[in-house]
Parts: C-alpha cells; sequence; structure tokens
C-alpha cells in the first residue's frame, strides 16, 4: 500500500493523486495525534498566574480611553395659558444635540483620572 501511496510507486495522473490523498491522510493523522496530546487542561495555579500577569500588565500599559460623546438635550417652556378656543397653548419646545470627543487619562502617580472633551 504504501508504494501505491508514495509518489515514486505508480507513474501518471493515477500515482500523484493517490500521493496526494496519502499525504493529506498522514497530515491529518499527525494533526490528530498533536492535538490530542495538546489537549491536557492546564494547572488551575498556572492559569491563575498567567491570569494575574495579565492583569498586572493592564492595569500599568492602560493609561488613557478616547470616546465619542452624543448629549441629547431637550426642553419645553411651561404652558403660558390657553388659546381663543380656551385650549392650553403648545409650550415652545427646544432640541440640542451635542457631540464631542472625551478623553480620559489616568495620572503619572495613577491616584485619579482626568477628563478632557
Amino acid at each position: 500500500m504504501w508504494k501505491t501511496l508514495h509518489h515514486g510507486g505508480h507513474g501518471g495522473k493515477e500515482g500523484k493523486s493517490l500521493w496526494w490523498r496519502g499525504w493529506t491522510l498522514d497530515l491529518a493523522a499527525a494533526f490528530i495525534v498533536a492535538t490530542a496530546l495538546q489537549t491536557q487542561p492546564p494547572d488551575l495555579d498556572d492559569l491563575l498566574d498567567k491570569a494575574a500577569d495579565y492583569v498586572v500588565g493592564y492595569k500599568h500599559d492602560f493609561v488613557g480611553v478616547v470616546a465619542d460623546e452624543t448629549y441629547r438635550q431637550d426642553a419645553r417652556e411651561a404652558a403660558r395659558g390657553t388659546d381663543v378656543r380656551g385650549f392650553p397653548t403648545e409650550p415652545a419646545r427646544q432640541k440640542r444635540d451635542l457631540k464631542a470627543d472625551v478623553l480620559f487619562v489616568r495620572t503619572p502617580d495613577a491616584d485619579f483620572w482626568m477628563q478632557f472633551k
């Protein structure tokens, strides 16, 4: 069987096709064996140590955040009275949308965060 799958076993298209199939099967088998060997669960203490190191590094390296802020203001005046038919008049309305870039920066001594708009 190996001669049939090996590139030098048979000539022509059929030999090359069988060689590729054999090579693919060999590669798949190697992948399955390697994957099975690597599926051992990690040691919990090692995992927790790595997570703690990541958090400490992140806390040290994380110094700022930039965000887009959208703020909508709606204002309505109090009713001013009634119209000629006796119905209350519609109060005047104002609406405005404010947009800004907001920057939060941690101070060098890391005691607090400052905000800039």
